[in-house]
């Protein structure tokens, strides 16, 4: 569910560059501790592409599409002021649990307490 919501406030900040690479980010996942340290990540680019898109977004859009496209960025920077950083931050706690879910699933598997295979690699 949180990735749903995440995936979903990401989308509303209509920019198909934050999204396909958020998207690539989750497909690129190998081992122990990826889920959260990717969660980290995405919560950490939330945070700056949020922060920065208020200037970023305009002069991309000014480029591409000359001044409508800078008042499309205007509102695509603030509209990912808000929403990346959200949805960075459901991203983390996705991870987080992905990650939880996945070591009690090896538990199981391998017959051991989830601790024992956190804290015996």
């Amino acid at each position: 569910i949180t990735e749903t919501f995440a995936k979903g406030f990401a989308a509303m900040s209509f920019d198909t560059d934050y999204m396909r690479e958020r998207e690539q980010m989750k497909t690129s996942r190998t081992g122990v501790g990826t889920n959260i340290s990717h969660g980290f990540i995405s919560f950490g680019k939330g945070l700056f592409e949020g922060v920065t898109g208020i200037f970023t977004q305009p002069i991309k859009g000014a480029m591409e599409e000359g001044a409508l496209g800078f008042f499309k960025g205007v509102g695509k920077g603030l509209a990912g002021l808000v929403v990346k950083p959200v949805a960075g931050t459901l991203d983390l706690a996705a991870g987080v649990m992905r990650e939880t879910g996945e070591i009690a699933a090896l538990a199981i598997h391998k017959g051991a307490a989830p601790e024992e295979l956190v804290w015996n690699q």
